[in-house]
C-alpha cells in the first residue's frame, strides 16, 4: 500500500483516464462510426473509424518527442502537468462535437481532429506517468511489481469505459457525450492534484546525463509496443466490432463480457508484474509472445464455431497473455534507457509501437472482409509475436 501515496497516485490516476480514452473510442465504435461515417458500409467505416487512431498515432510521436524532452530537460512533474492540461481540455471538447446529422463533414472533421489532438498529449501521458513512479522507488527488485499496480490502473480505466459504454449501448447512443464529459470531470481533479507532485530523487540525481540510446534498444522497444497493442488491441477491438458480425452474439452481451474478463485482468497485470521480480521481465515477456504464437491459430478456430463457451475460453486465453506481456514492460523499458533520455525515447519508443499497431488493427477489418474470415487475422498475431521473441532475446545497452 505505500505505493499508493500522493507521490505517485496523481501519475497512476493520470494513466487510467488515459486508457479510459483510448478504450472509450474502441467500445464504442459501432455508436460513433455511424454517427460520424453514416454514408459507408459498415466494415468500411470501421476502417476509416480506427484509421483515425493510426493518423493520432503519428501526432502521439509528436507529442512524445515535445513532452518526452520537456520532461528530460526540465523535470518529468512540469511535463506530466502539461500534457494533463491538454488531455483534459480536448477531451471535454469532445463531448460537445455535434453529429453527422446535424453538420454534415463538419462534424467529422472536428471529431477527427479532436482525437488527434488529443493523442498529441496522450504522447507525454502514459510513459510518462509511469517513469515518475518508478523512479520514486529506489529498490529496482519491485520495479516490476510497481509496473504492474501501474498497467493495472490503465486497465482500470478500460473497465470503467467498457462499463460506461455498456450503460451508452443500454440507454441510448446518444448518450456518448456523457461519457467524454467524466473523462473531463476526473482530468481537471487529477490536474489539480498534479500542482502538488514532487520531482523524482532520480532525476534530480541525474542531471548532465548525456548517455544515449543505442538503435538496437530502441527497435527492441518498439517491437514490444507493437505487440502490447496487438496482444490488447485485436481481442478487445476487433473482437468487439466483428463478433457481432462472425457470430450473431449482441453488443451488449459482448460489452458485460470485456467488463468481466477486465476485472481479472486488472489482478493480473500485478501478478505478473511480481512475478517478473522473480524470474526477469524479459523472460515472462518472452514466454507470453512465444506461448501466444502456438495458441492464436487454434483459438481463431474456436471462435468461428460461435459457441459463446468456447469465446469466454478464448478470452480467458488472451487475458492471460495480455497480462503476461504488458505487466512488466515498464520494468523493462525503465532498464533500457539512462534517466537524462528516459523520457523522450521510452514515450518515442511506445508511440511509434502504437502507431503500428493502430494501423494493423484497422488492416485487420479488410482482411476480415477480403476473406470472410476472422481465423486469418490469427496470422497477423502469430507474425508479431514471433518478431517479439526475435527482440527479446537480443541483446541491448
Amino acid at each position: 500500500m505505500r505505493f499508493f501515496n500522493k507521490k505517485t497516485m496523481p501519475a497512476m490516476l493520470g494513466a487510467g483516464i488515459e486508457y479510459y480514452d483510448l478504450a472509450l473510442y474502441g467500445y464504442l465504435a459501432p455508436v460513433l462510426a455511424p454517427v460520424f461515417f453514416p454514408s459507408f458500409k459498415l466494415t468500411t467505416a470501421y476502417f476509416f473509424y480506427f484509421s483515425i487512431e493510426f493518423f493520432s498515432s503519428i501526432i502521439q510521436i509528436l507529442g512524445a518527442q515535445w513532452f518526452g524532452r520537456m520532461g528530460d530537460r526540465i523535470g518529468r512533474k512540469k511535463a506530466l502537468y502539461s500534457s494533463m492540461l491538454g488531455t483534459s481540455l480536448v477531451t471535454g471538447f469532445m463531448s460537445l462535437i455535434p453529429g453527422y446529422a446535424q453538420l454534415g463533414f463538419f462534424a467529422t472533421a472536428l471529431f477527427i481532429l479532436a482525437r488527434i489532438s488529443q493523442s498529441f498529449f496522450l504522447g507525454g501521458e502514459y510513459n510518462g506517468g509511469a517513469i515518475y513512479c518508478l523512479e520514486h522507488e529506489k529498490n529496482t527488485d519491485q520495479h516490476g511489481y510497481i509496473s504492474g499496480v501501474y498497467c493495472a490502473f490503465t486497465v482500470i480505466g478500460i473497465l470503467c469505459a467498457s462499463a460506461i459504454a455498456t450503460l451508452v449501448y443500454a440507454v441510448g447512443s446518444s448518450y456518448f457525450r456523457v461519457a467524454y464529459l467524466l473523462s473531463f470531470i476526473f482530468a481537471i481533479c487529477t490536474l489539480r492534484w498534479r500542482t502538488k507532485m514532487r520531482e523524482t530523487p532520480e532525476y534530480e540525481q541525474a542531471q548532465g546525463d548525456t548517455t544515449r540510446p543505442i538503435f538496437v534498444t530502441m527497435m527492441t522497444l518498439v517491437i514490444a509496443s507493437v505487440f502490447v497493442g496487438l496482444l490488447h488491441g485485436i481481442p478487445s477491438r476487433v473482437f468487439n466490432a466483428l463478433l457481432p458480425i462472425q457470430t450473431g452474439i449482441d453488443q451488449k452481451t459482448l460489452m458485460l463480457i470485456n467488463t468481466l474478463f477486465l476485472s481479472v485482468y486488472t489482478l493480473l497485470m500485478v501478478l505478473f508484474g511480481y512475478f517478473s521480480d522473480r524470474v526477469g521481465a524479459r523472460k515472462v515477456m518472452f514466454t507470453s509472445a512465444l506461448t501466444t504464437a502456438l495458441l492464436s491459430y487454434p483459438l481463431f478456430v474456436l471462435i468461428k464455431t460461435n459457441e459463446l463457451s468456447l469465446i469466454l475460453f478464448v478470452k480467458s486465453v488472451y487475458v492471460i497473455l495480455a497480462a503476461a506481456f504488458a505487466g512488466p514492460f515498464h520494468a523493462l523499458a525503465q532498464s533500457m534507457f539512462s534517466v537524462g533520455h528516459r523520457y523522450v525515447s521510452i514515450s518515442t519508443c511506445y508511440a511509434c509501437g502504437k502507431c503500428i499497431s493502430t494501423l494493423t488493427i484497422a488492416l485487420s477489418f479488410l482482411l476480415y472482409e477480403k476473406t470472410g474470415s476472422i481465423v486469418s487475422i490469427s496470422g497477423i498475431l502469430i507474425f508479431l509475436s514471433l518478431v517479439a521473441m526475435v527482440s527479446l532475446r537480443r541483446k541491448y545497452v
